[in-house]
């Protein structure tokens, strides 16, 4: 929610902030149907943690390989001086005063009905930014392995300490 408080166009934070948070239910639900399907199969709860290593690690590999651009703060970060002095003109890290939240909220407003793109292209835009992807996906993946602990949690303690499920 930060990162599309700051880096979001004004118009389209609502919708970036749903679909970001849509990531929690569909996270939940994808790990509790794969649950099942790894229970199905007759597998180990152990390739339930497994299965979910594996789709975090390059995830967070590609988070840690995005260019700094996509993850620094615009207004105070000194690496985008370049990029912050051709949007704002100044090339300093900006004290955000109310002079300066104008500017900013200009300038966000003449970015979004610049596109005059439909939603359909907005999600699209959206999609093909790699931080909000990325953050998405992780997201996704962090409830992913939530719920994954909540089923296999229980079914741990009473194969492994042969508690009776009703107690677990």
């Amino acid at each position: 929610p930060v990162w599309i408080d700051e880096m979001a166009p004004m118009a389209s934070k609502t919708m970036y902030m749903g679909l970001v948070q849509a990531a929690v239910p569909i996270g939940v639900v994808v790990g509790y149907l794969t649950a099942g399907y790894v229970t199905a199969a007759g597998l180990h709860w152990t390739w339930a943690i497994t299965l979910q290593a594996l789709i975090l690690a390059p995830l967070t590999l590609m988070y840690l390989l995005l260019p700094y651009r996509y993850t620094d703060n615009l207004f105070t970060s000194p690496r985008l001086a370049g990029e912050r002095a051709a949007l704002f003109g100044v090339p300093e890290p900006v004290a955000q005063d109310e002079e300066f939240q104008a500017k900013r909220g200009e300038a966000l407003a003449t970015q979004e009905t610049a596109t005059g793109l439909s939603m359909r292209g907005q999600v699209g835009t959206l999609f093909a930014n790699p931080i909000f992807t990325s953050i998405t996906w992780t997201l996704s993946v962090l409830f992913f392995v939530v719920t994954g602990v909540q089923y296999w949690a229980t079914r741990f303690l009473v194969d492994e300490f042969g508690q009776e499920k009703e107690s677990v």
